[in-house]
């Protein structure tokens, strides 16, 4: 099989898996969607903003929130759907863009601005119908030269976290 097709397959297969592990999630009442800020930042003439729907069940994250961080992190990148569709409101310094997400859950938002951006670390707000999160938006200091982005996880120190059996032989 060439590997456009197996992608193709493979891309096929994932949505209807998802498709039907939300609707057995809704048939069963663990419906509920809530929202995970990411970090945005500020760029020289807008504002990023990101985040992701989700589909929750409050009361097994809240059980989750017991357990070993290992656990959590695990859950949040393997087991957690994105919410499609969702509409979403996002809230940043007085200003608000309406926006809806996408097929996985992800809202990208941007604010323009024609004058200087903030200087510092400012919160976007992300409002669903039933959920509301805030996230950070960093700010760089104007006259900064240059500035280092590293994700450690993966860069520095390998965590195997997308190997879970793998991972659990570390502990």
């Amino acid at each position: 099989m060439r590997p456009s097709l197996l992608r193709t397959a493979l891309a096929g297969l994932d949505s209807f898996v998802s498709e039907a592990h939300r609707r057995g999630r809704r048939s069963l009442g663990h419906a509920g969607v809530r929202v995970a800020p990411y970090r945005g930042w500020v760029a020289p003439h807008h504002v990023v903003v990101l985040g992701r729907a989700i589909e929750a069940d409050p009361g097994f994250e809240a059980r989750l929130g017991r357990a070993p961080r290992l656990a959590r992190v695990a859950y949040e990148r393997f087991a957690t759907l994105g919410a499609p569709s969702v509409p979403v409101r996002v809230e940043w310094q007085e200003r608000a863009v309406a926006t809806t997400t996408d097929t996985s859950g992800f809202i990208d938002v941007s604010f323009p601005f024609s004058e200087k951006g903030p200087t510092e670390t400012t919160r976007a707000e992300l409002i669903t119908e039933g959920a509301r999160a805030e996230g950070e938006v960093l700010a760089f200091h104007p006259q900064a030269p240059f500035g280092v982005i590293s994700d450690i996880d993966d860069t520095v120190l390998e965590t195997e976290l997308s190997r879970p059996w793998k991972r659990a032989l570390q502990l």
